[in-house]
């Protein structure tokens, strides 16, 4: 991960606009300098999520835990086990002790799939397994549902899970580093939105070529 100072994020984001004003005589945003540091602040968390959201998985830089699992109800022969991730923004890896293959995508408990896991004969098995992102009802934190796991017990963990982390902007950002540039101009294209500029589309073609994301998966994406 690259840390990024509120500073840092501002004059980038600066350079980046002015340079393009270099380049194109017409040119013009039309807000003074506190009025752009505000707009830019505003759009930091909103850019750096839809970055790390939607870029190729193999761009993403992601904290790695292990943990045990945590039995929550027994499901014909096998067990529904959940793995707490406050954090959580999105999955890169995750591999169960006793499932056939690791996972690289995660789904919704409100897509129709979910629903499907309540049947121990359609439900994600170890030799097929599945995750799906819920909320703890007790606590409101975010956790991951695994289905389905060969037994619970101390000795059943989380081998490895990698995932990328929601994260505050108190006191900066932390950007995973080959999407860094790709966070720059897509939080560009945010201000130049804001500021009704036609050159907004250019910052954002620029950061979803910088994320591995082609104009399909754009459109699919729900890119701006």
């Amino acid at each position: 991960m690259t840390h990024l100072t509120g500073a840092d994020i501002v004059s980038r984001v600066r350079r980046t606009i002015n340079e393009a004003r270099v380049n194109d005589s017409e040119f013009y945003t039309g807000a003074d300098e506190a009025e752009l540091d505000s707009i830019i602040a505003a759009h930091v968390l909103e850019a750096l999520n839809f970055v790390h959201g939607t870029a190729d998985p193999d761009l993403l830089d992601a904290g790695e835990t292990a943990t045990h699992v945590t039995g929550t109800r027994e499901l014909g022969s096998y067990f529904v086990g959940v793995v707490a991730v406050p954090g959580y923004l999105r999955l890169k890896s995750l591999r169960v002790q006793g499932w056939s293959k690791a996972l690289t995508e995660i789904q919704s408990d409100e897509e129709d799939e979910y629903a499907k896991q309540s049947d121990r004969y359609a439900c994600g098995t170890p030799e097929r397994p599945a995750a799906f992102l819920s909320v703890n009802l007790e606590n409101g934190e975010r956790q991951i549902e695994l289905y389905s796991l060969p037994k619970i017990d101390s000795s059943v963990r989380v081998e490895y899970m990698t995932f990328v982390e929601d994260t505050g902007a108190d006191e900066g950002i932390d950007v995973s580093a080959k999407l860094e540039d790709a966070y720059i101009y897509y939080l560009s294209g945010l201000v130049l939105t804001v500021l009704n500029d036609q050159h907004a589309d250019d910052m954002f073609n620029l950061a979803m070529a910088l994320m591995g994301v082609s104009a399909q998966e754009k459109q699919e994406k729900g890119g701006v």
